[in-house]
């Protein structure tokens, strides 16, 4: 296998980075300095804020083989 080196910065911040910034914009923060502050996209925090989603989500698509079937 070669060894691959990641380009860009999509998706390089982790959950628990997503949750305290969750917090900090509920509790009056701008989502501007909670994006510095938690070194994550602003569109991608006020994306999660409009969503209420909490759990991040995977990138690229779906497996189409479970990894019961693969093995």
């Amino acid at each position: 296998m070669g060894r691959y080196i990641k380009k860009g910065l999509r998706g390089n911040w982790r959950q628990e980075d997503l949750q305290a910034a969750l917090n900090a914009v509920t509790n009056g923060q701008k989502i501007k300095t909670a994006a510095k502050e938690f070194k994550m996209p602003r569109r991608t925090r006020k994306r999660y804020l409009k969503t209420k989603q909490i759990l991040k989500s995977h990138l690229g698509r779906k497996p189409l083989l479970s990894s019961e079937q693969e093995n």
